[in-house]
């Protein structure tokens, strides 16, 4: 599963606003066998 935190953007502009971006946080790791046994788990193709 890809998990995500949101991160303040630089106010480049200068508009005051709060500009939020998700980024893509490793939290682990996997083997190959493991993927692809999640995928088969949540795909519609069997």
């Amino acid at each position: 599963m890809a998990y995500y935190v949101m991160e303040e953007m630089p106010d480049i502009h200068k508009t005051g606003e709060r500009v939020l971006y998700p980024r893509f946080a490793m939290i682990d790791q996997v083997s190959t066998e493991q993927l692809a046994r999640n995928v088969s788990e949540s795909s519609g193709f069997n």
